[in-house]
């Protein structure tokens, strides 16, 4: 590969190519356990730029628009836009305040007491993840 085709895939600031494509898309920048109570922000640094975030929302440093999108960031995690946000994607919401039998299927609704797969948790991602595609897999082909 020359330098030339080199740089054009692996820079990835603001205003590259491969830069404005990555940006598309979602990033894990954190594992399940390093957002707590206590520490409910993470500061990062992803595609060269500094940035806070909790859960899957994050401010980039350096935004075009900062107060606007801490008014955005402050209206998801508000109980309207965290329910909007649980409705569209047919997920329970992280908010105990929202009525989630008015829009979800029973069966996607978390019960008490019981324990699930955190699918964000690195050991589940690196160990079961994939016995469990495989299992799945296995039980598709009977």
């Amino acid at each position: 590969m020359r330098q030339a085709e080199n740089e054009l895939l692996t820079r990835v600031g603001p205003g590259t190519p491969a830069g404005e494509l990555l940006r598309r898309y979602w990033h894990p920048v954190s594992i399940a356990g390093e957002l707590t109570e206590e520490k409910l922000i993470k500061r990062v640094t992803l595609l060269g730029e500094k940035m806070a975030g909790f859960g899957q929302i994050a401010l980039l440093n350096g935004a075009p628009h900062p107060n606007a999108a801490k008014v955005f960031i402050n209206w998801m995690a508000s109980k309207e836009g965290s329910e909007i946000f649980a409705r569209a994607m047919t997920v329970a919401p992280t908010r105990n305040d929202i009525d989630e039998k008015s829009f979800l299927p029973e069966r996607v609704i978390p019960k008490p007491g019981v324990k699930y797969f955190d699918t964000y948790d690195w050991e589940f991602t690196v160990t079961t993840k994939e016995k469990v595609r495989l299992r799945m897999k296995e039980l598709m082909a009977q």
